[in-house]
């Protein structure tokens, strides 16, 4: 049976382990997050998160709950 590695962040298996590695430090970490815009939830409906590469990307939320 092969051995396979886990990404510990994106969770795809790879073979061999480098591979792994090198998709665990693709993955950008997030330096801040702050709230755009909030609806009738308490929750904020947009965020704005940037990266450690320096890109900053919108997120919407995915339910109203």
């Amino acid at each position: 049976m092969p051995t396979f590695f886990r990404c510990s962040k994106g969770r795809r298996e790879f073979d061999p382990f480098e591979s792994a590695i090198a998709c665990e430090e693709s993955h950008r970490e997030v330096v801040t997050a702050k709230a755009k815009q909030y609806t009738v939830s308490p929750y904020p409906f947009m965020i704005e998160v940037t990266f450690t590469d320096g890109v900053t990307k919108d997120y919407i939320a995915d339910d109203m709950h």
